[in-house]
């Protein structure tokens, strides 16, 4: 009946928005001719109350801006492992403008997480339900400083077996040439030794050679001294026979 005169209680609470405190928790006023108005329709302050502040909720949960921050803030916290802080909506006692901060701040969270798990050394064990942006910038820049280090150490181990192997080929080389030096030396060695041997084998033939000169010179001495002993006899004989002959003819 009272809806006929715009008075039923979602009308009353409807008029009544705009009446509300900043955190909807009371009216600014609910004077004479609102007690009157409950009086004579039987709608309590309480329930117009709860009704308007149910109604001023709606308003600003489905506003456009707030809508695109509500959506905005859901993804961005998904399958980050983290949670809002509180619900997505209004509460009671809260002004837009603290639910507005609260879902940035949420916001904030969520972008920032979803940042720090694409980034290369992250580690999705560290992010909880009440993660803060400020724990993530920590977790990225540990993450940051780890992968830094981590390739600082790669590099040093690539650099590390590339001078073992320089070392290695080095001592492959070493090796090649010692045992080149060796054979060479083994050879001259060799050479030295045949050297001498011809050397020795030379001065072992001179030797004979002049022993034999000498040989042959006492035998021809030898020849001489009897060639000479034996013309001397026949000397001495023809002379014996020429005196023998001269001493015949005398007689």
């Amino acid at each position: 009946m009272w809806g006929l005169f715009g008075l039923d209680a979602d009308q009353q609470a409807q008029r009544e928005v705009t009446d509300l405190t900043d955190g909807r928790k009371e009216f600014k006023d609910w004077n004479l001719g609102d007690r009157f108005r409950s009086a004579l329709t039987g709608v309590s302050k309480e329930d117009v109350l709860k009704r308007a502040q149910d109604i001023a909720a709606k308003n600003i949960n489905t506003s456009a801006n707030n809508v695109k921050l509500i959506g905005d803030t859901r993804r961005a916290l998904a399958g980050t492992g983290m949670e809002s802080s509180q619900p997505l909506r209004i509460q009671l006692g809260e002004t837009e403008a603290q639910f507005q901060d609260r879902l940035s701040d949420d916001l904030e969270r969520g972008t920032a997480g979803r940042q720090y798990l694409a980034q290369e050394g992250s580690d999705r064990g560290k992010i909880s339900a009440d993660t803060q942006t400020s724990d993530l910038i920590e977790f990225s820049t540990g993450a940051k400083a780890k992968v830094k280090a981590d390739a600082v150490a790669a590099a040093e181990k690539r650099e590390l077996t590339a001078h073992g192997r320089n070392i290695d080929v080095l001592a492959a080389q070493q090796a090649q040439s010692d045992s080149r030096y060796a054979h060479e030396r083994a050879i001259a060695r060799g050479d030295r030794l045949h050297q001498q041997k011809l050397s020795q084998n030379s001065n072992d033939l001179t030797m004979n050679l002049k022993l034999m000169d000498l040989d042959l010179a006492d035998k021809r001495m030898a020849y001489d001294r009897k060639v000479r002993k034996a013309d001397r006899r026949d000397r001495m004989i023809a002379q014996l026979m020429q005196g023998l002959g001269s001493l015949g003819s005398s007689f």
